[in-house]
Parts: structure tokens; C-alpha cells; sequence
């Protein structure tokens, strides 16, 4: 016999399930900003893409993921049918981390070669690759990387990025200032100089310095549009590290040459948002921000290709 206080508990679970459940398949966006891949170890890689939220007010969204040897596999409707990729899952995409989504994706086979993709409802990524990092005791005959720093949008395309995704490299690296944190009046060409820079919508996002973590989000989400960009991320796994331009120009303890307390607020404040924002559109194996797995401001750590 089931009790009537016991039905009306059933019934509002039941509720609860059928408000929660339509989210999956209502709750998406589109993949803007490409995927990306980065800090490769023997058996394990990140995995990071952004979905762009149907309505702004979206709170959260399911982000599924597939990786397999075989790109082919990326294209079937569910990843629990036959032929499904190797390894698959479900994260969740919220605004809390700006809709990225970040995957550490461990038990790969060393020295190989995989795909990915992501899916939120209708909506597919395009395909990422990356090669899987073989431990330090297996011979490495060769190994293919290519090395950029100082990424400034407002000087130019990114056509070195769109080169290098053409060739088979085994990573790359940048060595810092992947992004600029100058507003149009600092720093970036005359109107007879410019490239690609000019008045919003079409120009420098935001169009001001960057001061805030809204602030530090729209740069990379700019930055990220790149087609270039967009092709070498998808190409190749990336370790990077910040320089000073992720945060602000030549900084010190306590405070930076591009940074004026009486403008633009407490240092601190700032540098915790941009480092924020760093970890969430980059590939970084970054740890869940408040927990002791976090690595925060720490940007060094080690690397290895085989012998």
C-alpha cells in the first residue's frame, strides 16, 4: 500500500524529472569559437570547446563529447550505438564558466592519433585531432611542434596559425600574450595601419581596456573567432603559458605598468579575473576552481614525449 504523503512525493519527483529532462534537448546554442586540445601527457589530453547559449538568460546546458581513432565515428546520431567512439561522456556547459567546457580525457592509447567532437542538442563542433603523448621510457624518432607568442588581433590575421594547422605536428606551443588586453587607443594601428580593426560591432571586443572578467571573456571569445585560430586549435594539442598581456603589461607584485588604481580599480581584482577567464578558454588542465586541484596562478608544469 502506498501511502498518500508517499504519492505526493512520487508525483513531484515525477514533476521535478519531466521540467529537468526536456532540457537536453531544448537547452543549446552553436560552437562559435571551434575546439581545441591541449596539455598532452602518455594516455590523457584536454578537451575544450564554448557553446554559445540560444538565450542569454540559459543558465546551463548538457554538452555531449566523443573521442575516437576514427573520425568517422564522430558522425553517428548516439554515441552508445555500434561503431560508437572509443570514449564518450556528458558535461555540462553553465555561465558560471562563461559556457566552456573543459574534458580531461584519460586511458587514450599512447602515440596515437584521435578525433573529437562535441554536441549540444541539434548542434555539432567541427572535428578536432591530437596525438597522444608516448611515456618517457618509448624512442621518439622525431617530434613536430610549432612555437608562436605575442598574438595582438588588432594587427593583423592570425595566418601564421592558419599555416601551421596545415602541417602534422604533435603539438604546439604558445609562449604567451595569446591574447592583448589594450583598448583601440593603445597600442594598435592608425586607421592608414589598420587590418582588421575598426568601430564595433565589427571591430576590437570590448572596445575598451580590459578590466573585468566580462571584459577578459570577450577578448578570448574574439580572439577565438579566428579562423586561423580556430583551424590550429582543432589541429594539434597546445601548451601554453601567460606572458603579461593575458593580465596587463609588464606587472610586479601588486600592480603592472598598464594598470592605474585610481582607474581601473584594485590589481588584485583584476588579476584574478583575467587568470578566470584564462582558464576557461584555454586548454589548460586547470582543476575546478575552489578546490584544492585548482592551480590558479601557477603556470609551470612538465612535459613528456618519450625518451
Amino acid at each position: 500500500m502506498i501511502r498518500p504523503r508517499a504519492v505526493k512525493l512520487l508525483l513531484v519527483l515525477l514533476g521535478i524529472c519531466a521540467r529537468i529532462q526536456p532540457v537536453r534537448g531544448q537547452f543549446f546554442g552553436s560552437f562559435d569559437h571551434g575546439v581545441a586540445s591541449g596539455d598532452p601527457l602518455p594516455g590523457r589530453v584536454i578537451i575544450w570547446t564554448r557553446l554559445t547559449p540560444r538565450s542569454p538568460s540559459m543558465p546551463f546546458a548538457f554538452v555531449d563529447w566523443r573521442v575516437s581513432q576514427r573520425s568517422r565515428d564522430l558522425t553517428i546520431d548516439t554515441p552508445h550505438a555500434e561503431g560508437s567512439p572509443v570514449f564518450n561522456g556528458t558535461a555540462q556547459a553553465s555561465a558560471d564558466s562563461d559556457f566552456t567546457v573543459k574534458v580531461d580525457v584519460e586511458g587514450l592509447e599512447e602515440g596515437k592519433v584521435y578525433y573529437y567532437a562535441f554536441y549540444a542538442g541539434a548542434a555539432r563542433s567541427n572535428v578536432g585531432r591530437f596525438r597522444v603523448p608516448v611515456a618517457s621510457k618509448t624512442h621518439v624518432k622525431e617530434l613536430n611542434y610549432a612555437v608562436f607568442s605575442c598574438s595582438n588581433w588588432g594587427w593583423g590575421y592570425f595566418n601564421a596559425y592558419d599555416a601551421a594547422s596545415n602541417l602534422d605536428l604533435d603539438f604546439w606551443m604558445h609562449l604567451g600574450d595569446f591574447i592583448y588586453e589594450y583598448g583601440p587607443e593603445d597600442h594598435y594601428p592608425s586607421p592608414v595601419q589598420a587590418v582588421r580593426y575598426a568601430p564595433p560591432p565589427g571591430g576590437l571586443q570590448p572596445p575598451h581596456e580590459l578590466i573585468s572578467l566580462e571584459d577578459y571573456r570577450a577578448r578570448y571569445a574574439l580572439y577565438r573567432r579566428d579562423d586561423g585560430l580556430q583551424a590550429l586549435s582543432a589541429a594539434a594539442a597546445l601548451i601554453a603559458v601567460w606572458d603579461d598581456h593575458e593580465i596587463a603589461n609588464n606587472p610586479w607584485t601588486g600592480g603592472a605598468e598598464n594598470h592605474q588604481p585610481d582607474e581601473d580599480g584594485d590589481w588584485d581584482t583584476r588579476k584574478a579575473a583575467a587568470v578566470r577567464a584564462y582558464h576557461e578558454w584555454m586548454p589548460t588542465r586547470s582543476g575546478a576552481r575552489g578546490t584544492p586541484t585548482y592551480v590558479g596562478n601557477r603556470i609551470w608544469r612538465e612535459f613528456q614525449f618519450g625518451d
